[in-house]
């Protein structure tokens, strides 16, 4: 029994490890990368094609 419930749970903790989204870019559908504003040293998510693509969130 209690070999029954460590593989539950190890296979519920890979599952859930697995399902991590990454945020798409409205306008162009690429990932959106973590990048710091040069002014205000703020983090935001910026396109990774820009300059191509300017698209933030």
């Amino acid at each position: 029994m209690n070999l029954t419930l460590s593989l539950v749970f190890a296979s519920a903790e890979s599952t859930a490890s697995a399902t991590v989204a990454t945020p798409s870019c409205a306008c162009c559908r690429s990932a959106l990368v973590q990048r710091r504003n040069r002014r205000t040293g703020e983090n935001f998510l910026g396109c990774s094609q820009f300059p191509k693509c300017r698209g933030t969130a």
